[in-house]
């Protein structure tokens, strides 16, 4: 195929790399609604399955991940329909989810928006500390790993604390 003919499809590179991301969030999102019902127990402890796919998923899929959440889409003045269609929805599971935690009383009433921030900022910043940080500029292969365990050993404290005692 002709680079010209890739144009055909696409309006442009921004266009092109929303093209190329829409199916890794998709099935992201699937993998994601697959730990939600295979889910028994608490919705907070559900919260920190959830943490912890993502953590694995940045360890098991690097390049994957990179594109999906670090890497910016290219500049263009066209947003094409692909662009216009796409929305990532990890953030709309993770939201649902405290929702049902608080509607079950496992979860003081909080606003479940800016829980859900606050819950992605932290895992998604530490497994981006993890990747700039840790793992390039150290030595100790399980420093990373060690990391993890203490940020997902810490959200579970944070929800403890928001834990609703019925």
């Amino acid at each position: 195929m002709y680079q010209g003919n890739l144009y055909n499809y696409v309006q442009s590179k921004r266009e092109l790399f929303f093209a190329i991301i829409k199916n890794d969030h998709e099935k992201f999102r699937r993998a994601m609604d697959e730990i939600v019902l295979n889910h028994e127990g608490f919705y907070t402890e559900l919260l920190l399955k959830l943490a912890e796919n993502y953590v694995n998923f940045s360890q098991t899929q690097p390049n994957v991940f990179k594109m999906m959440f670090s890497t910016p889409a290219p500049l263009s003045k066209k947003t094409g329909p692909i662009e216009k269609a796409f929305k990532p929805q990890s953030l709309d599971v993770i939201y649902d989810v405290i929702k049902l935690a608080i509607k079950n009383n496992e979860l003081w009433e909080v606003d479940a928006n800016l829980l859900t921030y606050f819950f992605w900022g932290i895992v998604h910043g530490s497994v981006l500390v993890s990747k700039g940080y840790i793992e390039e500029y150290t030595e100790d292969t399980d420093a990373a790993k060690r990391y993890h365990d203490y940020i997902l050993t810490q959200l579970k404290h944070i929800l403890d604390r928001l834990y609703r005692k019925i």
